[in-house]
């Protein structure tokens, strides 16, 4: 299924590119025509009345129309990264590695949210990548907002102490700086369109938190592993 939503994306993705391209030549070859066949246009046309300022400026229709369609194209270009960029960090966000970082930074946030751990400075150096993209105009602020405003904003109250303590701890004033710019920009965003913060009460954090700890359950043990435990309990 994988395979099969890449190569949909990747036609759409050439058929769009396709059409650009032709609307490009199509601009050039009338420009072309236009430049090829102006003298005797030029004596024909005032014969039916046309304005000679009219006349003056026919010639760079061609090229204008060419140069509008290229700037559609490069428009078109940037947005496509923008979303493939957006899905690719959807992606890497819900990969397992990912995940299991997340369910037990999730866990440590719930009992010492000052606790040193790898797993809590994974999730904030996403959310510090991503905040850095969306400062750079990378990604827009309505796709992040749509793609993760539901763990960013409470990452980012779950973390306070810690990233505090990350600052004094590193003499760093500006350390993880792209997330609190992520946080205030999601924050506006959420307030310009509903009227209300987006931050968590409480109780709302400690639920966000307890069901991100439940991302990696325990596995089973396996028919092998079952069998090796009761060989063992039998010796």
């Amino acid at each position: 299924m994988c395979r099969l939503r890449w190569a949909a994306r990747w036609r759409m993705r050439l058929r769009r590119h396709a059409l650009c391209a032709a609307l490009v030549s199509l601009s050039l070859l009338v420009g072309v025509l236009f430049g090829a066949y102006w003298p005797s246009l030029a004596a024909f046309i005032p014969l039916k009345g046309i304005d000679d300022t009219l006349l003056k400026y026919v010639p760079i229709t061609g090229p204008t129309l060419a140069l509008i369609a290229f700037w559609w194209q490069v428009k078109r270009a940037r947005f496509n990264q923008r979303i493939d960029l957006i899905l690719k960090l959807s992606e890497r966000f819900d990969k397992a590695e990912m995940r299991t970082s997340r369910a037990k930074a999730a866990q440590i946030l719930r009992t010492n949210p000052n606790a040193e751990d790898g797993a809590v400075w994974d999730v904030l150096n996403f959310f510090e990548e991503l905040g850095f993209l969306l400062d750079r105009k990378a990604v827009d602020v309505e796709a992040v907002y749509e793609f993760f405003e539901y763990w960013a904003i409470p990452y980012y109250q779950a973390t306070e102490e810690y990233r505090q303590k990350e600052r004094i701890a590193t003499d760093n004033l500006d350390l993880y700086s792209k997330i609190k710019k992520l946080k205030d920009t999601l924050t506006d965003f959420e307030l310009a369109r509903s009227g209300y913060s987006p931050e968590r009460t409480a109780k709302e954090l400690n639920d966000f938190l307890a069901e991100e700890s439940r991302l990696i359950q325990r596995q089973k043990p396996s028919f092998m592993k079952k069998a090796r435990k009761r060989s063992l309990d039998a010796a």
